[in-house]
């Protein structure tokens, strides 16, 4: 819907240092990880086309910020993708070899209904609402999937439908993140669901 408003154009999607995105707040801190204020219009983007605090996070997220010595429960657990329209500064590394979608009508190369949109993020991972995946780095996350929903995590695709998927790595099914996470089965699976080589001869790292 947001595309069909703004002449094809997705949603901006900016890391927590280009700002501009389709939310605000850096979960890490506590005082942003908590207001919802940074998911609503104007911060945020897609508010108006669904006014509800409960899409942005699933309800298996458990994490929480402590303010004043008391616990409260963040307000989003979902990332969108960084070659949604992304900026970061990956965006600048990747884009001669990987498509960054600036429109809908460009998620030709993985097709919308391979392409995913929103996925949720592990709670030691999530910090902006931009979700980094190395392309052209072998078996290794930059972000990290949940794998709450019993080792598994829901994702969002560009056509509109939705899947759970079950991991098979340790380190993604880690409940907290080792140093240099590592996914041979699971960051392969992931890579060809979040861009697709500008040339077709130049593969994804083996």
């Amino acid at each position: 819907m947001y595309a069909d408003d703004h002449r094809d154009k997705l949603v901006p999607n900016a890391d927590g240092f280009s700002g501009g995105g389709w939310v605000r707040g850096w979960l890490q801190t506590p005082q942003e990880a908590t207001n919802v204020n940074f998911l609503k219009a104007p911060d945020g983007l897609l508010w108006n086309y669904n006014q509800s605090l409960g899409i942005y996070k699933c309800p298996a997220d458990k994490s929480t910020a402590s303010i004043g010595g008391k616990r409260y429960p963040r307000v989003r657990s979902i990332s969108m993708n960084g070659n949604m329209n992304g900026n970061s500064w990956y965006t600048a590394i990747i884009q001669k070899r990987f498509f960054t979608f600036r429109k809908y009508g460009e998620i030709l190369r993985p097709s919308p209904a391979q392409a995913f949109v929103f996925l949720d993020e592990h709670p030691d991972s999530i910090d902006d609402g931009y979700f980094l995946v190395f392309l052209d780095r072998r078996q290794l996350w930059a972000n990290l999937p949940a794998n709450y929903h019993n080792g598994a995590c829901g994702f969002s695709f560009a056509d509109g439908h939705a899947e759970i998927r079950k991991w098979k790595d340790p380190d993604t099914l880690a409940t907290k993140i080792p140093p240099n996470p590592k996914g041979p089965i699971d960051v392969p699976w992931t890579q060809v669901r979040t861009s697709a080589p500008i040339d077709p001869a130049t593969p994804f790292p083996p």
